[in-house]
C-alpha cells in the first residue's frame, strides 16, 4: 500500500510526483474539510469539499511538478492509492449510505434551489445588507421572475455569494460556502475585475481567471450541482488591450465549457450592448447601465429575460406552500379571495385616487403620493380567462410624479400566524401598457412583532427616477420561504403589489 499522509488545516505540501496520477482524499470521521490543488503560479486547478466521514476523488489530472496540496478547514488525508475504507473502486462507494461524500458519485442535487456566486454582478441579487429585499439591478432577479420564480434561493446567505470588486481567486473563498449551502443551480460570473486590474499580468490574466472559474465549475458539479457560467460582457472603461484579454477569456470558457456535463453557458452581450461597437470599444446600450459595468433596471431586465430562456430549460417548475404552521397538517391560505373571484366589497384606503371600480372582496386599495386608478375585471390583452384560476384585476394608472404609486393588499388576522411559522406569498403581474411611466411593479410583505418590522419585497428599484422594463411583461413576483422571526406581541402584516 502507497504511504498515506495527513495535512492539518491551513498547511499546503508540495506534491512533486501529482502530475498524471489519480489522487485520493477524505476525511476524518466526524471531521469536515475542503482541498485545493493548485501550481506553483498560485493558479486554482481543482477543489473539492469533503463531508464529515466522507472522501472525495480527483481523477487524472496534469499539473506543474512544484504543485501544492491544501487542507483548509479541518485535517485532511491523501493517498496516491484508494483510502483502505474506500473499496477498490470509487464509484463502488455507497454515498448515501456512507453520509453523501461529495464527489464525482454524489447524488445530484435539486435544481429548484438557487445561489449565485462572483463579483458585483452576483452580490446585486440584494438590494440590502440583510439580503431580504431582491434588487431591480440584478439580471439573475429578473431571470427567476420572468422564468415563473423557478429558483428558491438558498437559506445561507441568501443563495448570494458575490461581493463587489472580487477577482476570481478571491471569490474562491467563497466557493466551499456556496458548495456546502445545498444549491443545486449556481449561477457563476467572475473575471469582470481580473481583467480590469490585468492580474496577475497582462499576458497570463485570461489564463488564470479561466482556470480559477473552471476549477470553481468542477467542484459545484463534482457535489452534484448544475451551473450556468455567464460571459462577463466587460466594461465600457476597458481598454482595446483589456477587450482583447476579455475575448480571449470567454473564449477559453467556451471551450472549457463544451467539455463539461451540467454545466452552461449564458451570453448576455447581445442583449445589453450596442451592436454597431467596434472590437476595440464596449458600447452600452442608451439607459442599460448606471455605470460603466452594472446595470440599471432596464439593461438588467434584458439580460434577465434572456437568461429565464436558459432556465426555464434547466430548472423545472417550483411548487410553492402557501402557509404552513406547527399545527396545520397541510398549507393553507392567509388570505380570503386570493384569486379575487369576489369582485366586490373591498375598502377604499385612496378616496378620490380611485376614479371608477370596486376593489375586490377582503382587499384594500392604496395609493402614495397623486396617483389615480379605475379598476376594471376581465381580460387585459384579449386573452381568455381560466375560471378555475380567478379573475384578473384590471389597474388603469395616471401618475402625476416621480414616486408615485397604487396597490392592492390583505391585512392578515393575527390567529393565522405565529413565531416560526413559514410562508410565501405570490402575485401574478402583467405590465400591458405604459411601460415608460412605471419605475418598477413588485410585491412587499412586512411582518412586526414587539414593534421590531422586517420588510420583504420581491423586487425593489433603485430610485423611482430609474430606467425599468420598456415593454409589457408579465412576472410571478413571490416573498418566500420566510420563518416568522420571534417574538411575543404581533401585528397585522399585509402583503401589498
Amino acid at each position: 500500500m502507497a504511504q498515506q499522509y495527513s495535512v492539518p488545516s491551513g498547511a499546503a505540501i508540495n506534491v512533486a510526483d501529482l502530475r498524471g496520477k489519480p489522487l485520493y482524499v477524505w476525511a476524518d470521521i466526524g471531521a469536515s474539510g475542503s482541498v485545493t490543488v493548485r501550481g506553483a503560479d498560485g493558479v486554482y486547478l481543482d477543489t473539492r469539499i469533503i463531508a464529515p466521514g466522507g472522501d472525495v476523488y480527483f481523477p487524472t489530472i496534469t499539473v506543474p511538478a512544484s504543485a501544492e496540496f491544501v487542507a483548509v478547514g479541518g485535517t485532511v488525508n491523501y493517498s496516491f492509492d484508494p483510502p483502505p475504507r474506500s473499496g477498490d473502486d470509487p464509484s463502488s462507494i455507497d454515498s448515501v449510505a456512507r453520509g453523501l461524500a461529495a464527489a464525482p458519485w454524489t447524488r445530484m442535487r435539486n435544481p429548484n434551489l438557487g445561489a449565485t456566486l462572483g463579483d458585483s454582478l452576483a452580490a446585486a441579487y440584494h438590494a440590502d445588507s440583510q439580503k431580504r429585499n431582491i434588487s431591480m439591478r440584478s439580471p439573475l432577479a429578473w431571470a427567476n421572475l420572468l422564468s415563473g420564480s423557478r429558483l428558491k434561493m438558498v437559506a445561507t446567505s441568501g443563495g448570494n455569494f458575490g461581493f463587489s470588486g472580487d477577482r476570481t481567486d478571491q471569490i474562491m473563498a467563497r466557493l466551499p460556502a456556496c458548495i456546502a449551502s445545498g444549491a443545486g443551480t449556481v449561477i457563476l460570473i467572475a473575471g469582470t475585475n481580473d481583467i480590469a486590474q490585468l492580474y496577475p499580468t497582462a499576458g497570463t490574466c485570461a489564463a488564470t481567471a479561466a482556470a480559477n472559474i473552471a476549477s470553481m465549475v468542477r467542484s459545484i458539479v463534482n457535489a452534484g450541482a448544475q451551473v450556468v457560467i455567464e460571459l462577463p460582457p466587460g466594461a465600457a472603461n476597458y481598454t482595446a488591450q483589456m477587450n482583447g484579454i476579455l475575448n480571449e477569456l470567454n473564449q477559453r470558457l467556451i471551450e472549457f465549457a463544451v467539455t463539461m456535463p451540467r454545466v452552461y453557458l449564458h451570453d448576455s452581450s447581445k442583449m445589453i450592448l450596442n451592436p454597431t461597437n467596434s472590437a476595440t470599444v464596449i458600447a452600452e446600450k442608451a439607459n442599460y447601465f448606471y455605470d460603466n459595468t452594472h446595470p440599471q433596471g432596464l439593461g438588467a431586465y434584458y439580460w434577465g429575460k434572456s437568461l429565464a430562456g436558459l432556465l426555464s430549460e434547466i430548472v423545472p417548475a417550483y411548487p410553492r406552500l402557501g402557509h404552513l404552521n406547527l399545527t396545520d397538517a397541510q398549507p393553507i391560505d392567509y388570505l380570503s379571495n386570493p384569486l379575487l373571484t369576489v369582485q366586490t366589497g373591498g375598502t377604499n384606503l385612496a378616496g378620490a385616487g380611485l376614479t371608477s371600480g370596486a376593489v375586490p372582496g377582503g382587499m384594500q386599495f392604496g395609493r402614495g403620493g397623486s396617483a389615480t386608478a379605475a379598476l376594471t375585471y376581465g381580460t387585459d390583452d384579449g386573452t381568455a380567462l381560466d375560471p378555475s384560476m380567478g379573475s384578473k384585476l384590471i389597474m388603469t394608472i395616471t401618475f402625476s410624479a416621480a414616486g408615485d404609486r397604487v396597490y392592492i393588499r390583505r391585512d392578515v388576522p393575527t390567529s393565522l400566524w405565529n413565531p416560526g411559522d413559514i410562508f410565501d406569498f405570490g402575485c401574478r403581474m402583467r405590465l400591458v401598457s405604459g411601460a415608460a411611466a412605471v419605475a418598477s411593479m413588485r410585491m412587499f410583505v412586512p411582518v412586526s412583532l414587539d414593534g421590531v418590522e422586517l420588510g420583504y419585497y420581491s423586487m425593489v428599484e433603485a430610485a423611482s427616477s430609474e430606467y425599468g422594463p420598456d415593454e409589457a411583461y408579465t412576472a410571478d413576483h413571490v416573498v418566500g420561504p420566510i420563518a416568522v422571526q420571534a417574538g411575543t406581541t404581533k401585528k397585522l402584516d399585509h402583503p401589498a403589489s
